[in-house]
């Protein structure tokens, strides 16, 4: 990257006090943040709801601490005076933050990550106008091509980048393998979980542990659907994190079953499996379909196919030791040379600090 001087940089995140995270004291047995890691490699602030309710005391906890998001924005809006390049964690803040700058007339480089865009978010974009954001950042390239398409911002405002993970962290060399454990699935949001028990209903022998949590609650489905609760379907507890990743490298695979959504939910928790080095088989959406590509097809599941899902399984149990390490291994190395942390923090980097890149 090409910079001419130091630039004062800040990351706005929706609510949390990461001054811990930052000085390293805490988070230590924990995946890397990847807007810690950007606030640290540009020597940055990390701002949020917290910090600016710590600033401005009692008015500001009343009036936001209902919509923690809305609050960073402005507590962003009122400090952008400071920083020269800002980076948002997402939409959610984004948005209003973008409003608040324009306003303020802040001439500095807002580069926002997008998670969703759909029609409504892509309205509020076009309204704001392009001009504020130096770039915004999506984790696929159909939504980058959506964004570009709804919102009508040019091509060169707009950046796909792999989301990232903590290949450092979830490394199969630290995995501590554990006995009995068979098949793992992952996440909330926007789940098929009916789909992975109408499979597992027909495969008895078989034991799928369900980590479901996330922000969008359980993501298990109700035990009054047609199936009930099966005796081979278990819900997990929450865990650390170094006992999940105990479990992705324990996994024969790991399943991804999602609905069907152009946008990459499932995400996180396919390319942590991956990392791991374990086999994945996940539902082919279009919002994940470019991080399936190394993935052997016959693990790649149409939506909303319970047959697709049994065969998928019936492959992986089908498979010998050899099999199952090659396909682990192609998923780790995919990985790293895509969704690397550092990866994306350097390019971040490179959007917030590059002069020559600045509007």
């Amino acid at each position: 990257m090409t910079t001419k001087r130091q630039i004062k940089c800040a990351v706005v995140v929706g609510r949390g006090d990461f001054s811990g995270y930052m000085a390293g004291t805490i988070g230590k047995d924990e995946p890397r943040i990847e807007f810690v890691e950007i606030a640290r490699a540009t020597e940055g602030d990390c701002i949020s709801f917290t910090t600016g309710a710590q600033i401005h005391g009692a008015w500001f906890n009343w009036l936001f601490a209902g919509r923690p998001n809305l609050g960073a924005a402005v507590h962003a809006a009122l400090i952008a005076h400071r920083y020269e390049a800002i980076y948002v964690t997402g939409e959610d803040v984004g948005l209003p933050l973008a409003l608040l700058l324009r306003l303020r007339g802040w001439k500095g480089r807002l580069v926002c990550l997008a998670h969703r865009i759909t029609r409504r978010r892509a309205k509020i974009f076009r309204l704001i106008g392009a001009g504020v954001f130096h770039r915004v950042i999506t984790v696929s390239e159909a939504q980058a091509s959506l964004m570009v398409a709804l919102s009508g911002f040019p091509h060169e405002r707009v950046r796909a980048l792999y989301n990232w993970v903590d290949d450092r962290f979830f490394n199969p060399e630290l995995v501590v393998r554990l006995d009995d454990v068979d098949f793992v699935a992952c996440g909330a949001e926007n789940r098929d979980y009916d789909v992975v028990k109408e499979a597992f209903f027909s495969l008895p022998n078989h034991v799928m542990r369900i980590f479901g949590h996330g922000f969008f609650g359980t993501g298990i489905t109700s035990a009054n659907d047609a199936r009930g609760q099966l005796p081979n379907v278990v819900a997990m507890p929450r865990v650390s994190y170094d006992a999940l990743r105990n479990y992705y490298g324990s996994a024969k695979a790991v399943i991804v079953p999602l609905n069907e959504v152009d946008y990459a939910a499932g995400v996180t928790g396919a390319i942590e499996a991956m990392a791991c080095g374990c086999p994945v088989i996940a539902t082919e959406t279009v919002g994940i379909a470019e991080y399936m590509m190394q993935i052997d097809p016959r693990l790649r599941v149409p939506p909303g196919d319970a047959d697709g899902m049994v065969r998928a399984i019936e492959a992986v149990n089908d498979s010998d030791a050899i099999v199952l390490s090659a396909w682990g291994r192609a998923n780790r190395e995919w990985i790293v040379a895509h969704c690397s942390l550092d990866n994306y923090v350097a390019s971040i980097c490179d959007e917030m600090l590059n002069v020559e890149g600045a509007n």
